[in-house]
């Protein structure tokens, strides 16, 4: 038997008391917080569940299904049959690849599996290092990754993670979660498309340490994109990008790109990690009404016993769910899942890759 329990509140103190007063069986817990001070929300939680693993992080936001709070903090304690195998990664801009080994320990104390486990990750930055090595691992047990990034539009450069009531900077905390009672199903929404009318670009030029486009098929990247969409100031970009990100094309794939700042000379800042002679394309997002409404039919339809959902969803998405009148429709799909809370994100880790402008899900289900 499995339970999953959520305290909601103004802070984490007071989604802590929403929690039952014995908690039995405590195997994870996860806290989510809109209040900058980090460091105070993981000791409350470490200090409440001081023999379990516990992580958390800032969210700009908190999402729920309970509609009728107005809640600042979540927590969430996963209890009785899970096997949870939990830690921190860190150095993500130098080496995270010298924890491969410890982490490949953590999957083998849970039995990895590709149905009943999901490797939950929060990181601070740094994602397509992240990634690779997450999955140097995870591949040999057909487990998905879940996750998303920080971020903190007061302090970008101060993005903080939390394990056990410690707070780490440049690193990435994990819960290896397995089920002993049923799935765990991932999923990723996309609402954007590929316009067959738009012209397919390659990159020609890009600082991929800094994750700066510099140029595309030759021409300053800034002026590639505004010339696409009719914009008159490089300044104009950082709103359009919520329309239109670029998309990595692989294959008949594609994957979706943000942009985080424009320079004075042309190039674009961007939030996921490119590569020069990437084929890349400009996203719209035309028909993201239909699409939510796919995903919620999908996700009902193949977790018939699910007891929780959590999830990741992206600044940009929220920008855009806001500005369309559509925010208060998408909480209402959330709650169609029943249990729910996730966070809003600056990036999304799903399976292989890590992507923007994302909803990424995991599941619970009871047998």
């Amino acid at each position: 038997m499995i339970e999953i329990l959520k305290g909601l509140g103004a802070n984490i103190e007071e989604a802590l008391s929403r929690l039952p007063e014995q908690v039995e069986q405590p195997r994870l817990a996860i806290f989510f917080s809109a209040d900058h001070d980090v460091q105070s929300g993981a000791l409350k939680v470490a200090a409440r569940f001081p023999d379990i693993p516990t992580l958390g992080l800032y969210s700009i936001d908190v999402l729920h299904a309970d509609d009728s709070l107005d809640a600042r903090a979540a927590v969430v304690v996963l209890c009785r049959d899970f096997w949870i195998s939990a830690g921190v990664i860190t150095d993500l801009s130098e080496c995270p690849v010298q924890h491969i080994l410890r982490f490949e320990n953590a999957a083998k104390r849970v039995m990895a599996d590709d149905l009943s486990t999901v490797c939950l990750e929060y990181c601070t930055g740094h994602e397509g290092q992240l990634v690779t090595t997450l999955n140097a691992v995870l591949e040999n047990y057909g487990t998905p990754l879940m996750g998303s990034t920080v971020l903190d539009l007061e302090d970008p450069e101060g993005n903080v993670v939390a394990f056990n009531g410690k707070i780490y900077k440049n690193a990435c905390v994990y819960a290896l979660i397995r089920n002993l009672c049923g799935p765990i199903h991932v999923y990723c929404e996309n609402i954007y498309d590929r316009d067959d009318d738009r012209e397919l670009y390659q990159i020609t030029k890009m600082d991929r340490p800094k994750q700066i486009l510099w140029e595309i098929d030759g021409k300053p990247a800034a002026d590639v994109y505004c010339n696409a969409l009719g914009l008159k100031n490089y300044e104009d970009i950082l709103t359009a990008i919520t329309y239109y990100p670029l998309g990595r094309i692989i294959g008949d794939n594609f994957y979706v790109g943000s942009v985080r700042q424009v320079t004075p000379d042309g190039g674009v800042v961007c939030a996921k990690v490119f590569n020069v002679n990437d084929a890349i394309s400009i996203l719209n997002c035309r028909n993201f009404r239909a699409k939510a409404e796919q995903t919620v039919k999908r996700v009902l339809e193949e977790n018939p016993q699910r007891i929780f959902t959590l999830t990741g969803d992206c600044y940009h998405r929220y920008l855009l769910y806001r500005a369309e009148d559509f925010m208060g429709q998408h909480i209402a799909n959330l709650h169609r899942y029943g249990e729910h809370a996730g966070n809003i994100c600056g990036g999304e880790q799903y399976r292989l890759q890590h992507v923007n402008h994302s909803l990424v899900m995991a599941v619970f289900n009871a047998e």
